[in-house]
This record gives structure tokens, C-alpha cells and sequence, in this order.
């Protein structure tokens, strides 16, 4: 919705916004306390979801981050951490376009030059699973679509 908002004040040109636009503003404008708890509520948990995800990869896949070291851990712990910020601020934007443009662009070939195929279909899993169970219903179906969205892209390079 902000992507939306954004591109018809910038096609008005110095008009006063039409009632179609105000309405899109007060809906926004109505909904930012409930995204900003949502937010915060992600920022809290953050390093439990990290932490519970991080720990069932290393015991699912040993011998891959045996042989790379707690190097190898501490990337993948960065990489799903800009995964899950960039999908709680598009949340909060309510903007797909900024999780593509912010994140996915420039994170999906690092992702795929440094993790192998099978490790990056158990993170993904995991991660969904992780929020579920950590977040509250309210802020996991919020966050869940843009999670899904940074999913499809990554998973698709």
C-alpha cells in the first residue's frame, strides 16, 4: 500500500490528493499502531528465532558447518537476520517493493554462492516454523506473506 500511496502523490504533481487517496492515507495512517507493535514484537524475539533456527541446522547438517566453523554459523545467522528485518519493515511499509528491491536483490546471489541447495530448503522451513511458534498469531500472519514472498525470490535464483 505505501508503494501505491507514494506513486499517486508523486502522479499529482502538486494537486491536492483525491478522496480515493485520502482514504488509502487514513487506512494506513489506522493500521501503523498494530505494525509498529508487530515490529517491535519481532525485534523482541528476533534472537530466539535466530538462535532456535541456528541450533537445528547445525545438528541437522554437522559435518557442513563442522568443517567451516562457527565462521560458517555466524553468516547464516546474518543472512537470516536481514531476511527477517527486511520482511518486518516491509511489513510495517506494507510494501512488497521494498523487500525485493532493499533485500532480494542484492541477497540472493550471496545466498547462492555460499549455501548449498539442501541447507537453504531446511532454513527456509525452519525459519517459518521458528516465527510460528515464537510470534504471536496476529504478527506471524502478518509477517508470514512477506517471509513468503523473500522465499520465493531467493529460492528462485
Amino acid at each position: 500500500m505505501n508503494a501505491v500511496i507514494t506513486r499517486l502523490l508523486l502522479e499529482a504533481r502538486g494537486s491536492y490528493p483525491g478522496d480515493i487517496l485520502v482514504e488509502m492515507l487514513g487506512e494506513l495512517a489506522s493500521e501503523l499502531p498494530e505494525r509498529l507493535d508487530a515490529l517491535a514484537e519481532v525485534q523482541r524475539e528476533e534472537s530466539v528465532i535466530l538462535e532456535r533456527l541456528c541450533e537445528q541446522l547445525v545438528a541437522f547438517f554437522p559435518c557442513y558447518f563442522e568443517g567451516a566453523g562457527e565462521r560458517s554459523v555466524d553468516a547464516l545467522r546474518e543472512s537470516i537476520q536481514d531476511v527477517l528485518r527486511y520482511a518486518a519493515l516491509a511489513m510495517l511499509l506494507d510494501d512488497m517493493e521494498v523487500l525485493e528491491r532493499e533485500l532480494l536483490q542484492w541477497l540472493a546471489p550471496a545466498l547462492h554462492v555460499v549455501w548449498r541447495e539442501d541447507v537453504m530448503a531446511a532454513t527456509w522451513g525452519g525459519l517459518m516454523r521458528s516465527c510460528e511458534d515464537e510470534l504471536t498469531e496476529v504478527t506471524y500472519s502478518r509477517l508470514r506473506r512477506f517471509l513468503s514472498r523473500a522465499h520465493g525470490v531467493l529460492g528462485a535464483h
